[in-house]
């Protein structure tokens, strides 16, 4: 089975290192975007099985990143992570994230959106 390739896109170092530290602690391939830049740059060469998207970033912002994801079918799961308290479930799913998460990030709900979308994968014959 393959392993599952994680792209961080985030600008806060300290965040990026701690998801980081996370993935590879699960055995997971895991890339770094400090910005939207960079990130739309990997996701264009590689194919990540999720990506873990920062809504405010410079260059372009994860809203961004999202709606290039989804506009060009690629099947890379979009979960965005957000300080922004008006940013709600609601208003995400619109977005067609498939999920979201509030900063601080709560390792926790990252390892049960990780948990969930590699059940899926085994399901499907990933």
């Amino acid at each position: 089975m393959a392993k599952i390739k994680i792209l961080i896109a985030d600008d806060e170092a300290q965040i990026v290192e701690v998801l980081k530290k996370f993935f590879k602690s699960k055995g997971l391939l895991v890339d770094c975007a400090p910005d939207g830049k960079e990130a739309l740059r990997l996701i264009k060469e590689k194919d990540y099985d999720m990506a873990f998207l920062d809504v405010n970033m410079p260059e372009l912002n994860g809203l961004e990143l999202l709606r290039y994801i989804k506009d060009n079918k690629i099947k890379t799961k979009a979960i965005l992570l957000t300080a922004y308290p008006d940013l709600n479930e609601e208003f995400c799913k619109e977005l067609r994230a498939d999920e979201y998460l509030r900063k601080p990030i709560d390792l926790k709900a990252i390892g049960a959106v990780l948990e969930k979308y590699r059940v899926a994968e085994d399901n499907n014959g990933r």
